[in-house]
């Protein structure tokens, strides 16, 4: 049987049918003869085969190939038959064709998509030649394997391993073999320009995957409509997009291109019924200067977006040698803070809040910081951002309200039982599923009473995500626990969030306590902002006091508490027990 190249005849088609195909090939039986035989073999055979008599100019297929492909059984020759297959094919197969007759091996395989009435489908087929004994090819015979399911699932994998699902977009690894070939190649002078959506997580969180898998397809959109065809689009992150530009390499005409391509985003995105601004940032790094290696380039543009999303007013930044440098410092520090905690590195120091008016001590804010044996005491600008960025402000924070409570319950015990204690917790810290019953359980498990605690949520951090988050702040106080905005007029400010938030207490920010005295327009908008937070029934702390006509002028206007300098800096535990044992109210109606 191999001279039709199907190795399972053998096994398939009756004894009584191999003698009548060897006939078949015999070049004295009759032509009507061969035909009826082949037909035989055709009906018979469990596997889709095909033959094609050269000498009558017939094209077979059997009864399975109808069945399986949704084609004809019969074509007039091969010529009416390459009709289905597509033109992109059609000389990959006529080559193979053509090989095989010019040879007696006579051997022939190709793959090509043919198409059927259930649409295009891959075919593999396979034959053998029979060649009359002058060398003339007389019958071509053999079979054909549908191969759809299999390129379907080959074409799935390949487009999950190089496409973005969301967007459509080519992803990381399609990036990073397109530059590797740049790079090869020594093509002309080009740039990378890294993308991010800023505050994306906030915006997933906040109004869902699927509205956010919305608006990253509409960044995608506009990027790939402003980008121009010469150049490469690709998402390789969950918010984040590269264009590597060809020939575009001098910084003036990068940037401009930079600006061009943001200022598409101008305008808030309208999704179903909500109209969404969002900001998008730019980290740039130019080839072959900023690197010459797909790994450095790519690096050095994250680089460079980092620095771009820390600038508000210009959301774009070229990379510079000194961002490695700072990355790197940055990663050391991000290494030893991650043993701080561990090592009992991590302390808190408690600055007094007062009472405005009689000067009792009321409580204390538990502020964070690290005492590092490489580094000495570590500001916290230095290591809370990072803290935020590495996830490690979760067991950080989880932390500080534990040995927050173990201060307060040792307060207790020494008779000051009045006391509150407030701990500031980050935007990271709320975004936690489990960020309610994890504070509540610290709090039950130190036998604190709750309404003796109070979180602190920087004003603009809350607005940004109050839909996904006030919830969660409505469940703490009601089980008895205080919530206290934090940097109030340094945010969004606005009273419809304001009078809606479920807050106790509302912290005028330091900047707006410095320009009580020297700037005369501040003292009636601090006199209006206390007034406004008394008639929403909320109380109100004023922060960073340092002089007593800072303090004698909020008293007038009815604040109720500061905190400051003017009191106290923040302290070690060590020191707050003395503290308290010998402070004296102040009394100062004047400046000093």
């Amino acid at each position: 049987m191999k001279k039709y190249g199907c190795r399972s005849y053998k096994d398939k088609v009756g004894g009584r049918y191999r003698q009548h195909i060897r006939r078949g090939l015999a070049p004295d039986v009759a032509t009507g003869e061969k035909r009826e035989i082949g037909r035989v073999f055709l009906e018979v055979a469990n596997d889709i085969v095909w033959e094609w008599d050269m000498a009558n100019n017939r094209l077979l297929f059997g009864e399975r190939c109808r069945e399986g492909l949704h084609i004809r059984n019969e074509y007039d020759g091969f010529e009416e038959f390459a009709a289905l297959i597509p033109q992109e094919d059609q000389e990959l197969v006529r080559s193979a064709l053509s090989e095989c007759l010019a040879r007696q091996s006579g051997m022939l395989t190709f793959e090509c998509r043919i198409m059927t009435s259930q649409g295009l489908k891959w075919v593999t087929m396979r034959g053998k030649a029979v060649f009359a004994s002058g060398g003339k090819p007389l019958w071509l015979a053999g079979t054909v394997t549908d191969m759809t399911h299999g390129k379907m699932q080959e074409e799935a994998i390949r487009y999950l391993t190089y496409f973005d699902v969301v967007t459509g977009l080519p992803n990381r690894i399609s990036l990073q073999e397109t530059l590797h070939l740049v790079l090869r190649e020594k093509r002309d002078r080009g740039a990378i320009l890294y993308f991010d959506v800023d505050k994306f997580k906030a915006i997933n969180d906040t109004l869902g995957v699927s509205l956010g898998d919305n608006i990253l397809y509409m960044v995608a959109e506009m990027l790939r409509e402003r980008m121009g065809s010469r150049h490469f689009l690709a998402k390789v992150g969950d918010d984040e997009f590269v264009i590597l530009l060809h020939d575009i390499s001098d910084r003036p005409s990068v940037q401009n291109y930079a600006k061009h391509i943001l200022a598409c985003f101008a305008e808030p995105l309208k999704v179903g019924n909500r109209s969404i601004r969002i900001a998008i940032s730019v980290g740039i790094a130019l080839l072959p200067e900023d690197g010459t290696t797909m790994e450095t380039l790519i690096k050095h543009a994250e680089l460079a977006l980092s620095r771009a999303k820390g600038q508000p007013d210009n959301r774009i930044a070229f990379f510079e040698q000194s961002m490695a440098d700072e990355a790197y410092r940055k990663l050391v520090l991000e290494e030893d803070l991650r043993h701080a905690l561990n090592n009992d590195e991590l302390l808190l120091y408690y600055q007094p809040i007062v009472d405005c008016v009689t000067g009792r001590v009321s409580g204390f804010e538990a502020l964070l910081r690290w005492n590092s044996p490489q580094l000495g005491m570590v500001s916290p600008l230095q290591f809370i951002r990072l803290a935020e960025e590495t996830g490690l402000i979760i067991p950080i924070g989880l932390w500080v309200l534990q040995e927050g409570c173990a201060f307060l319950a040792r307060l207790y015990r020494a008779g000051y039982v009045d006391m509150l204690l407030s701990v500031n917790v980050s935007i990271i810290q709320l975004l936690q599923s489990d960020f309610v019953e994890s504070m509540w359980a610290i709090v039950r498990d130190a036998g604190i009473p709750p309404e003796h605690i109070a979180f602190e949520i920087t004003e603009g951090l809350l607005m940004e995500t109050f839909e996904a988050n006030s919830e969660k702040l409505r469940l703490l106080r009601q089980r008895g626990m205080k919530i206290h905005l934090d940097d109030f007029g340094t945010g969004y400010s606005s009273l419809k969030y304001l009078q809606n938030l479920p807050v106790d207490l509302v912290k005028i920010d330091k900047s707006f306590i410095d320009e009580l005295e020297g700037n005369e327009h501040t003292v009636p908008l601090v006199d209006s902002i206390i007034a406004l937070v008394h008639r929403l029934g909320l109380q109100t702390v004023a922060e960073g006091v340092e002089t007593g006509l800072q303090h004698s002028r909020l008293a007038c206007f009815g604040c109720d508490r500061i905190q400051g300098y003017l009191i106290s800096r923040p302290m070690p535990e060590e020191q707050v027990l003395p503290f308290l044992k010998e402070y004296k109210p102040r009394q100062d109606n004047s400046s000093t």
